[in-house]
Protein backbone atom coordinates (compact mmCIF):
# COMPACT_ATOMS: atom_id res chain seq x y z
CA UNK A 1 0.00 0.00 0.00
CA UNK A 2 2.90 2.39 0.90
CA UNK A 3 4.40 1.58 -2.16
CA UNK A 4 1.42 2.71 -3.85
CA UNK A 5 0.88 5.81 -2.22
CA UNK A 6 4.65 6.46 -3.61
CA UNK A 7 3.48 5.89 -6.81
CA UNK A 8 0.34 7.90 -6.71
CA UNK A 9 2.43 10.71 -5.11
CA UNK A 10 5.87 10.41 -7.95
CA UNK A 11 3.21 10.29 -10.71
CA UNK A 12 0.98 13.43 -9.01
CA UNK A 13 4.50 14.97 -9.01
CA UNK A 14 5.14 14.30 -12.80
CA UNK A 15 1.53 15.16 -13.95
CA UNK A 16 2.52 19.16 -12.35
CA UNK A 17 5.76 19.26 -13.03
CA UNK A 18 4.30 18.81 -17.15
CA UNK A 19 1.62 21.12 -16.34
CA UNK A 20 3.96 23.97 -15.47
CA UNK A 21 5.89 23.18 -18.49
CA UNK A 22 3.05 23.14 -20.69
CA UNK A 23 1.88 26.16 -19.21
CA UNK A 24 0.94 29.74 -20.68
CA UNK A 25 4.85 30.50 -20.47
CA UNK A 26 5.75 27.79 -22.60
CA UNK A 27 2.74 28.10 -25.12
CA UNK A 28 2.98 31.36 -26.40
CA UNK A 29 2.73 32.43 -29.98
CA UNK A 30 3.09 30.16 -33.09
CA UNK A 31 1.01 31.58 -35.71
CA UNK A 32 -0.34 28.69 -38.15
CA UNK A 33 0.39 30.64 -41.46
CA UNK A 34 -0.63 29.07 -44.70
CA UNK A 35 1.53 27.90 -47.51
CA UNK A 36 2.16 29.88 -50.44
CA UNK A 37 0.76 28.73 -53.47
CA UNK A 38 2.69 25.63 -55.14
CA UNK A 39 2.92 27.78 -58.61
CA UNK A 40 4.84 30.26 -56.93
CA UNK A 41 8.33 29.65 -56.46
CA UNK A 42 10.61 32.29 -55.47
CA UNK A 43 15.11 31.56 -54.60
CA UNK A 44 17.57 33.56 -52.78
CA UNK A 45 18.44 34.32 -49.29
CA UNK A 46 16.39 36.29 -47.24
CA UNK A 47 16.43 38.23 -43.49
CA UNK A 48 13.18 38.44 -41.74
CA UNK A 49 13.26 40.21 -38.98
CA UNK A 50 10.17 41.15 -36.17
CA UNK A 51 9.82 44.23 -34.60
CA UNK A 52 7.03 44.05 -31.68
CA UNK A 53 5.67 47.87 -31.53
CA UNK A 54 2.77 47.85 -29.47
CA UNK A 55 2.33 50.39 -27.00
CA UNK A 56 2.33 47.30 -24.23
CA UNK A 57 3.68 43.70 -23.65
CA UNK A 58 0.48 41.69 -22.44
CA UNK A 59 -2.75 41.49 -24.32
CA UNK A 60 -6.12 41.99 -22.54
CA UNK A 61 -6.73 44.36 -19.40
CA UNK A 62 -4.81 43.45 -16.39
CA UNK A 63 -8.11 44.77 -14.04
CA UNK A 64 -10.91 43.31 -16.31
CA UNK A 65 -12.55 39.80 -16.87
CA UNK A 66 -10.03 37.16 -18.35
CA UNK A 67 -7.19 39.44 -16.64
CA UNK A 68 -3.91 39.74 -19.50
CA UNK A 69 -1.58 37.76 -21.44
CA UNK A 70 2.13 38.12 -21.38
CA UNK A 71 3.39 37.48 -24.53
CA UNK A 72 6.22 39.38 -25.04
CA UNK A 73 8.52 36.47 -24.68
CA UNK A 74 7.25 34.47 -27.26
CA UNK A 75 5.76 36.90 -29.94
CA UNK A 76 8.90 37.74 -32.35
CA UNK A 77 10.07 34.71 -32.43
CA UNK A 78 6.92 32.98 -32.94
CA UNK A 79 6.09 34.84 -36.19
CA UNK A 80 9.51 35.20 -37.31
CA UNK A 81 9.97 31.26 -37.12
CA UNK A 82 6.29 31.15 -39.05
CA UNK A 83 7.20 33.75 -42.01
CA UNK A 84 10.51 31.99 -42.38
CA UNK A 85 8.89 28.65 -42.48
CA UNK A 86 6.57 29.87 -45.52
CA UNK A 87 9.36 31.75 -47.22
CA UNK A 88 11.69 28.51 -47.29
CA UNK A 89 8.94 26.30 -48.24
CA UNK A 90 8.36 29.05 -51.48
CA UNK A 91 12.05 28.37 -52.08
CA UNK A 92 13.99 31.19 -50.18
CA UNK A 93 17.04 30.44 -47.80
CA UNK A 94 16.76 32.27 -44.46
CA UNK A 95 19.97 33.92 -44.15
CA UNK A 96 21.93 36.80 -41.37
CA UNK A 97 24.09 38.56 -43.91
CA UNK A 98 23.15 42.05 -44.01
CA UNK A 99 23.99 41.90 -47.43
CA UNK A 100 20.43 39.47 -48.19
CA UNK A 101 17.07 41.34 -48.72
CA UNK A 102 15.32 42.22 -45.43
CA UNK A 103 11.78 40.77 -44.38
CA UNK A 104 10.64 43.15 -42.07
CA UNK A 105 7.63 42.83 -40.05
CA UNK A 106 6.29 45.33 -37.35
CA UNK A 107 3.89 44.25 -35.19
CA UNK A 108 2.10 47.42 -34.64
CA UNK A 109 -1.23 46.15 -32.88
CA UNK A 110 -2.68 42.94 -31.12
CA UNK A 111 -5.51 43.46 -29.11
CA UNK A 112 -7.58 40.84 -27.07
CA UNK A 113 -10.35 42.54 -25.11
CA UNK A 114 -13.09 41.38 -23.22
CA UNK A 115 -15.64 44.29 -22.64
CA UNK A 116 -16.31 45.43 -18.86
CA UNK A 117 -19.80 45.16 -18.06
CA UNK A 118 -22.40 42.86 -16.31
CA UNK A 119 -22.59 39.93 -18.95
CA UNK A 120 -19.78 38.50 -20.74
CA UNK A 121 -21.31 37.42 -25.00
CA UNK A 122 -18.17 38.29 -26.98
CA UNK A 123 -14.09 38.90 -27.51
CA UNK A 124 -12.65 41.43 -29.47
CA UNK A 125 -9.24 40.40 -31.60
CA UNK A 126 -7.58 42.63 -33.85
CA UNK A 127 -4.27 42.35 -35.01
CA UNK A 128 -2.26 45.03 -36.76
CA UNK A 129 1.02 44.55 -39.19
CA UNK A 130 3.54 46.30 -41.41
CA UNK A 131 5.58 44.50 -44.11
CA UNK A 132 8.56 45.81 -45.16
CA UNK A 133 10.78 44.34 -47.70
CA UNK A 134 14.06 45.94 -48.61
CA UNK A 135 16.70 45.04 -51.32
CA UNK A 136 19.10 47.34 -52.57
CA UNK A 137 16.47 48.36 -55.64
CA UNK A 138 13.89 49.73 -52.94
CA UNK A 139 11.38 49.17 -50.76
CA UNK A 140 7.80 47.66 -50.79
CA UNK A 141 5.26 48.01 -47.84
CA UNK A 142 2.36 47.80 -47.07
CA UNK A 143 -0.06 47.55 -43.83
CA UNK A 144 -2.19 43.91 -42.80
CA UNK A 145 -5.13 43.52 -40.52
CA UNK A 146 -7.24 40.98 -39.24
CA UNK A 147 -10.15 41.73 -37.01
CA UNK A 148 -12.78 39.59 -35.43
CA UNK A 149 -15.66 39.19 -32.95
CA UNK A 150 -16.04 36.16 -31.26
CA UNK A 151 -19.20 34.94 -28.95
CA UNK A 152 -18.52 33.79 -25.64
CA UNK A 153 -20.53 31.45 -23.13
CA UNK A 154 -17.93 31.77 -20.38
CA UNK A 155 -14.52 33.62 -19.99
CA UNK A 156 -12.26 31.54 -21.80
CA UNK A 157 -8.51 29.77 -19.93
CA UNK A 158 -5.64 31.53 -21.09
CA UNK A 159 -4.74 28.62 -23.34
CA UNK A 160 -7.85 29.31 -25.34
CA UNK A 161 -7.02 32.31 -25.22
CA UNK A 162 -3.34 32.04 -26.76
CA UNK A 163 -5.29 30.11 -29.13
CA UNK A 164 -7.43 33.14 -30.55
CA UNK A 165 -4.92 35.55 -30.22
CA UNK A 166 -2.83 32.87 -32.75
CA UNK A 167 -5.27 32.61 -35.24
CA UNK A 168 -6.01 36.42 -35.35
CA UNK A 169 -1.94 36.86 -35.53
CA UNK A 170 -2.07 34.09 -38.80
CA UNK A 171 -4.87 36.20 -40.12
CA UNK A 172 -2.86 38.85 -40.89
CA UNK A 173 0.41 37.45 -41.89
CA UNK A 174 -1.79 35.20 -44.23
CA UNK A 175 -3.25 38.78 -45.82
CA UNK A 176 0.23 39.67 -46.28
CA UNK A 177 1.10 36.72 -48.16
CA UNK A 178 -1.75 36.83 -49.95
CA UNK A 179 -0.68 40.26 -51.38
CA UNK A 180 0.27 39.85 -55.46
CA UNK A 181 2.59 43.00 -55.27
CA UNK A 182 4.75 41.45 -52.20
CA UNK A 183 4.98 38.35 -53.63
CA UNK A 184 5.99 39.90 -57.16
CA UNK A 185 8.46 42.00 -55.65
CA UNK A 186 9.91 39.23 -53.20
CA UNK A 187 9.67 37.25 -56.18
CA UNK A 188 12.01 40.32 -58.59
CA UNK A 189 14.75 40.21 -55.81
Amino acid sequence: MTKIKGLLVALGAILLMNGCTLGLGQAGIKPDVTPLAASIKLSGPVVVTVYDERAVSWLGDPGAVGGHIDISDTLGEGVKQAIEATLEDAGMTPDNSSEAPQFQVYIDTLNYSIPAGEFLSYIDLTANIRVNVRTDEGTYQNIYSARERRSLKSVPEKEDSLVMVNEILTMAINRAFEDRKLIDYIGGL
